[in-house]
């Protein structure tokens, strides 16, 4: 369920490009429950093309969905992770900032126990199960600015990325295992938008 109503012509979402300045705590927390959504569907779709063994070739057409899949799912994983840690304050951090600034931004001292106790059960989650979500935002961050090898191994697909090799279907696996953990953050994330309202 969106908390929000379905936006209007003229709305921020219209407003230009400073327009993610003035995005509220629950606008954050429901495009980071989308891009969960989203990044369910990429994850389904990698294993899915994966199954009928795309080749090297580049001009293979389940080469192509295979990995504009596998970089969706990164990109849509990592944006729900982000949005979702910015929504505790987004006053205090930009939609540029990195996510261990972020952590230190919510963690600090004077913040409410609350903040900080989200900001440890993320970090948690974050650098949880074999780095994953860190992994996922390399992913993406090598798909956006550099390159990341990816070939078969087999009849695995396997891609190389920040000196670590793992098999595409387990990361599309295990990611979308640890997206749902996300999920319940986004959840403790709006009880604490409420709660901070009243």
């Amino acid at each position: 369920m969106d908390l929000l109503p379905p936006r209007r012509a003229g709305t921020v979402n219209d407003a230009g490009p400073n327009a993610i300045e003035r995005m509220t705590r629950l606008e954050l927390l429901d495009s980071a429950r989308h891009k969960l959504r989203l990044a369910g569907y990429h994850a389904a779709a990698v294993l899915r093309v994966l199954e009928q063994q795309p080749t090297e070739d580049l001009d293979d057409a389940r080469r192509i969905e295979m990995e504009a899949h596998l970089e969706g799912l990164a990109y849509t994983g990592t944006a729900a992770a982000e949005k979702t840690l910015r929504s505790i304050d987004p006053e205090a951090m930009s939609d540029q900032m990195p996510i261990q600034q972020m952590l230190r931004t919510v963690k600090a001292d004077g913040r409410p126990d609350e903040e900080g106790n989200f900001g440890r059960a993320f970090e948690h989650w974050w650098f949880g199960e074999g780095q994953v979500a860190w992994f996922a935002r390399e992913l993406r961050n090598d798909a956006a600015h550099r390159v990341y090898e990816k070939a078969p191994d087999g009849p695995l697909w396997r891609m190389e990325i920040a000196d670590r090799t793992i098999a595409v279907a387990d990361f599309a696996e295990g990611y979308s295992s640890h997206l749902a953990g996300l999920a319940d953050l986004v959840e403790r994330a709006v009880q604490l938008a409420f709660a901070q309202r009243r």
